[in-house]
């Protein structure tokens, strides 16, 4: 199964050009559209199928990813920025800008690591 549309040699845009029965074997090929999911990587699309199995609880989230509420609510950010059509890490008002995070940091909203994460995210 796929869980992003991005080219694994250079992270790129793929689109499905083919699609197979797993039952019978037929073939068939075209343009297939995708919907916004397709849009987020492997890594947001399995947050964002976590976030949903456990009805949005972060609590249950904080538990299960061992990050904090600013974290995840970061997270949830930019999965809704990804199926808004919006790319945060264009946004200069994003709270992912180095600036931003490191604002976040001074506060206490985020601790080292997590700055550090993001900002290799970036």
């Amino acid at each position: 199964m796929i869980n992003s549309y991005n080219c694994p040699y250079c992270n790129g845009r793929m689109e499905p050009i083919k699609i197979k029965c797993q039952d019978c074997g037929v073939i068939i090929e075209g343009d297939f559209r995708t919907n916004a999911l397709a849009e987020l990587s492997a890594e947001q699309l399995e947050f964002a199928i976590t976030f949903l199995k456990h009805r949005g609880n972060l609590k249950d989230l904080e538990e299960i990813y061992n990050l904090s509420y600013p974290t995840l609510r970061n997270k949830l950010a930019e999965i809704s920025d990804i199926l808004n059509g919006k790319d945060s890490r264009l946004d200069e008002e994003s709270e992912n800008t180095p600036l931003s995070l490191l604002k976040s940091l001074e506060a206490g909203e985020l601790d080292v690591g997590e700055v550090l994460d993001r900002l290799n995210s970036l």
